[in-house]
């Protein structure tokens, strides 16, 4: 359950958002840039990957709070950073007051709490404005917005709304390491009486596939946490095709910060991996059906 004093902060922050917020725009239509979205479980790699991507000069990392690489917690886990969360805070937190806080926070992709993040539209029009607008506002220049929001891997159809050719990066860590790595981490709360690490982990991903080849096909690409503990140049390639999938020029990029040590198991990576071609199929199917289903009801049928 929320505390008194984060209702408090939630109700400002909505009043805010509803009565005080900048109307940049008026209309959905008026609106003239699309941001990148990096998206992925927590503990996935999100973090380095905003942080290797904020160096391009095409892009503007929407980013507070903690900004550095190396920042160890007790239990020997790299604390996130780079976060873009404080731009939509207002999102959902009605659903989430009815939640177990500690579970919820680890597992908020598990089937018994994901509903109270999940969205595929907006409740209306103002709502639609709010969104767009709250990212203006954070906007210091006109380069193209880079967002760091775990929980925008539920929003996917919601984004696609309010910004029609938005971008998605998708980072996957592989399920050995992410379990041992989650377990680890959430040692001693409630969390480690859930045994269901890996039901998170499948929930979300599957649905980010299934959902960026519905409404953003073309428009996202995926990235391994592998890839990082890889050779620079590997790692420099495959960041290389993540430009050319922005439409961004090539970049040679700093890896300086990318270290063993700042992974839990350090330099030991996981060569087990998932198929996750069967969602994107799925997807493609459901589209082309509907496609058809729609075109036939514009035409007469032969009797």
């Amino acid at each position: 359950m929320q505390t008194l004093k984060s209702k408090i902060a939630n109700l400002k922050t909505s009043l805010e958002m509803r009565f005080f917020l900048k109307k940049y725009f008026r209309s959905i239509e008026e609106v003239n840039f699309n941001p990148v979205f990096i998206i992925g479980t927590n503990r996935s790699g999100t973090s380095i990957t905003s942080y290797l991507l904020n160096q391009h000069p095409g892009l503007e990392g929407l980013y507070h709070g903690n900004m550095e690489i190396g920042k160890v917690e007790s239990s020997g886990h790299v604390i996130g950073f780079n976060e873009s969360n404080f731009i939509w805070s207002w999102l959902n937190t009605e659903k989430q007051q009815t939640q177990n806080t500690e579970v919820l926070e680890a597992l908020w992709g598990h089937p018994a709490h994901i509903s109270a993040f999940y969205r595929n539209y907006p409740a209306s029009r103002r709502e639609a404005l709010q969104l767009v607008n709250s990212v203006q506002r954070y906007r210091k220049t006109l380069k193209m917005p880079l967002i760091k929001d775990q929980f925008n891997i539920l929003r996917i159809g919601l984004i696609r709304s309010v910004f029609p050719r938005a971008k998605f990066i998708l980072v996957i860590r592989e399920i050995p390491d992410y379990i041992r790595s989650c377990v680890h981490k959430w040692m001693g709360s409630e969390t480690k009486n859930e045994p269901a690490v890996g039901l998170h982990w499948l929930t979300l991903n599957n649905l980010a596939i299934y959902e960026m080849e519905k409404y953003a096909p073309g428009d996202y690409c995926v990235m391994n946490y592998q890839d990082y503990f890889e050779k620079p140049a590997v790692l420099q390639k495959r960041l290389a095709d993540v430009l050319a999938k922005l439409e961004l020029s090539p970049h040679k990029f700093d890896l300086s910060q990318v270290k063993p040590e700042y992974r839990f198991l350090g330099a030991e990576v996981s060569k087990e991996s998932i198929d996750f071609e069967i969602p994107a199929h799925i997807a493609k199917i459901e589209s082309r059906l509907y496609a058809e289903m729609q075109k036939g009801k514009s035409t007469p049928r032969n009797r």
